[in-house]
């Protein structure tokens, strides 16, 4: 990320900070108050388990904490800790985002956003290229290798602020390449749950689908996971 970036992401939080700091404690609390009473508004009850029904309460919580409406995605801890340091994986969209949708499409259709405005117009999968060296046995030394050569789309297995691959794990980087498939199926199941053709054409939603994918990745995650292009462009 460059300077400029970073001013604008500091610009908004300060513009965020100020507009709550202009409110008084009182009226901001009562914004939130509110919000919050619109969120609490989708439930799950559970009945005859006084202790599930809190503890699925609070994972709703601490889950609706972490999200908005604002094109961001949440770490696999959220706001409760920092052991993934902030960085947006593959739990997104395979754990989190399901829970979501059900309940709260705005919400969901924002944290897919997050992926979809870091797809790079002009670079492609190159944007998130992964290089490494790895020991070869059959040469007995180590060779480079690359994860991303601009041919096929490839979605960073740590993800951050301007959605690079922020991953220190080379070994882990380069070789879970399901999370491309996992994105994949959210943007899908997106439309299946909602309809909604808008978002899923004008959102940049239909880059996930017509970057031809990795055949690596066609052969480690089962076929019917990775939905083809041709399946979805008569739709719109």
């Amino acid at each position: 990320m460059d300077a400029s970036e970073v001013r604008s992401h500091s610009r908004v939080s300060a513009a965020v900070a100020g507009k709550a700091a202009s409110l008084g404690r009182n009226a901001a609390q009562s914004s939130s108050d509110a919000a919050w009473a619109e969120l609490w508004k989708g439930d799950i009850e559970i009945g005859g388990d006084d202790q599930l029904q809190s503890e699925v309460r609070a994972s709703r919580f601490y889950l609706l904490a972490s999200v908005g409406e604002r094109a961001w995605a949440p770490s696999p801890a959220g706001l409760s800790s920092d052991n993934y340091g902030g960085h947006v994986f593959w739990d997104n969209e395979t754990w989190m985002w399901p829970s979501i949708i059900a309940q709260d499409p705005s919400i969901a259709k924002a944290v897919l956003q997050y992926r979809a405005d870091r797809l790079n117009a002009t670079e492609g999968a190159a944007y998130n290229a992964l290089h490494t060296h790895e020991w070869d046995p059959a040469s007995q030394s180590f060779v480079e290798k690359s994860y991303g050569d601009g041919s096929a789309l490839r979605f960073p297995w740590e993800g951050g602020l301007d959605g690079r691959e922020q991953t220190t794990s080379l070994f882990f980087g380069g070789h879970e390449i399901h999370i491309t498939a996992d994105v994949a199926l959210a943007f899908w199941q997106y439309y299946q749950a909602t309809g909604d053709k808008t978002w899923l054409k004008d959102g940049r939603g239909l880059r996930t689908f017509s970057w031809r994918l990795n055949e690596r990745i066609l052969c480690s995650v089962k076929r019917s996971v990775v939905v083809p292009w041709s399946c979805i462009s008569p739709l719109i």
